[in-house]
Parts: structure tokens; C-alpha cells; sequence
């Protein structure tokens, strides 16, 4: 690709060479005694008229090779867009894995923070029952049933809180656990 510009650069250089040239040669800037033989027969041009007639021909040898000139460039624009259109792609794809990554992180944190407020409350949940019974068992001692029979179905509803906190516990963990796995496998 870049020796094909420098080829189009070139070739457009010699063109404004040659077309200066010619320039020089009509007006009459260059010597009749530089000019190859073929050449120096030829007549110069006596008004700007003339000279704008003579190089008509040349302009239009030019025109035809701004027109090429201006496919190439074209053609050199289509393949840049096409290359900024991969780029862009890629960056697409890249994207839409880095927000879903971003997606299973913040699920992750949210399942952990989820964890470790259950895991607190059952340890809460494990100490606060014996002290439960304990009072339990003071107050049938009292002989204050009614009050007795209340703790105890406090105590009944605290352990099967505790167990619901407990099975969550093990489905959240078990959620973090396939969300790491997918953080392992490789990216595709």
C-alpha cells in the first residue's frame, strides 16, 4: 500500500515537472539551443493566446491523469475506511465483553455482600438461641408459662430463620462458585 502512494506521488511530481517545463518551453524562459532537435523546429508561441492554445492539449493529458489520480485516492480512502470499520468492530466486541464481565463482577459482589450479611446472622442467630433456652428454661422455672411458651416459639422461629439463612447461604455460594468458574474459562 505505501509503495503504491509513493508510486502516485511520483508520477504526480513529474506531471507538475512536465508541466512547468512546458511552461518554460512556450514562453520562451528556456533556450532554443538546450531543447533536443525535434524540439527546437518547433515555433514558440507570439501572444498569451497561443500559449493558452498550445497548452490545452497538455491540460488535457493533465486533466485525464487528475482523473486516475482521483480513483486512486478513492480507492486509498475505501480500503482506510475499511480498516477503521474492522477497528471499530473489534472495539465492539471488546466492549460488549468488558460490560459483561462488568456484569458478572458487580453480581458477584452483590452475592457476596448478600453471603456475609447471612453468614453474620446465623453466627448472631448461633450465640442469641442457647441464651434463649437458657432464659426459657429460667422462666418455666418461675412458673411463667405463657412467657415460657412465647420464648419458645421465638426460639422455634429464630432456628428455622437460622435454617432458611443457611440454605440461601449454600445457593449463593454455589452462584459464586459458577461465576468464578466463567471468570476461568478463557475470553472468546
Amino acid at each position: 500500500m505505501k509503495s503504491i502512494k509513493t508510486y502516485v506521488i511520483v508520477v504526480l511530481i513529474a506531471f507538475v515537472a512536465l508541466w512547468l517545463a512546458a511552461i518554460a518551453v512556450f514562453s520562451g524562459a528556456v533556450s532554443q539551443d538546450v531543447l533536443p532537435a525535434f524540439m527546437s523546429k518547433l515555433e514558440q508561441p507570439a501572444s498569451f493566446a497561443l500559449l493558452g492554445e498550445a497548452m490545452g492539449t497538455l491540460d488535457g493529458l493533465f486533466s485525464s491523469i487528475a482523473i486516475v489520480l482521483g480513483l486512486v485516492a478513492i480507492f486509498f480512502q475505501g480500503s482506510e475506511l475499511k480498516t477503521s470499520t474492522d477497528a471499530q468492530t473489534l472495539q465492539a466486541k471488546a466492549l460488549t465483553l468488558q460490560i459483561a464481565q462488568q456484569n458478572a463482577s458487580n453480581q458477584l459482589t452483590a452475592f457476596t455482600a448478600r453471603l456475609n450479611y447471612l453468614a453474620s446472622e446465623i453466627a448472631y442467630m448461633e450465640n442469641a438461641i442457647p441464651k434463649m433456652v437458657e432464659n426459657a428454661n429460667l422462666l418455666k422455672e418461675k412458673n411463667r408459662m405463657k412467657e415460657c411458651d412465647d420464648l419458645w416459639i421465638i426460639i422455634k422461629n429464630t432456628r428455622e430463620k437460622q435454617q432458611r439463612y443457611r440454605k440461601q447461604a449454600d445457593e449463593i455460594d454455589d452462584k459464586i462458585q459458577h461465576l468464578l468458574q466463567d471468570f476461568e474459562q478463557p475470553l472468546a
